[in-house]
């Protein structure tokens, strides 16, 4: 029989977000730098990003159009930048939303800065871990067939 865990008293009338924040730091070890809440909508704030706003560089661009990607999805105009300013980020979003290709573009983007850097460094450049091997595949397929083969060859 399992005995049931006390909470240590800290978490005595804490709010429910500082003991999921305190859950958080305990079970994955880490301490998000930023936490957005929930995004639900676009701000009003003018015109909506574009691929572009994110200096990307050309080539990855070209890339972005071939696909027929025209515009950054709501999870990719707000993962992007944050993974540009190497912000641990937890994102959580439907199926097909863009969260792939949202924290993908800012590691191929450093991959072509250091293959262009002189220090002749051969990699390995980047490691992912992922939960399925759905996912696995996806990424496999985002790297090689959509980026590596247009870009790096």
């Amino acid at each position: 029989m399992r005995r049931r865990k006390h909470p240590s008293e800290s978490e005595i009338g804490a709010s429910p977000e500082n003991i999921e924040e305190n859950m958080r730091k305990k079970k994955f070890g880490i301490e998000p730098t930023t936490f957005v809440e929930s995004v639900e909508s676009m701000p009003e704030s003018g015109s909506e990003p574009t691929f572009r706003d994110f200096g990307l560089d050309e080539q990855i661009l070209k890339v972005i159009g071939e696909l027929g990607w025209e515009r950054p999805t709501l999870v990719q105009s707000r993962m992007i930048p944050l993974a540009f300013e190497h912000k641990n980020i937890l994102a959580r979003a439907r199926t097909g939303s863009g969260k792939t290709a949202a924290y993908m573009l800012p590691i191929v983007q450093r991959i072509l800065q250091l293959k262009c850097s002189s220090d002749g460094s051969t990699g390995p450049f980047a490691l992912f871990i992922v939960p399925s091997k759905e996912l696995a595949k996806q990424v496999r397929i985002f790297c090689f067939v959509f980026i590596f083969d247009e870009i790096l060859h």
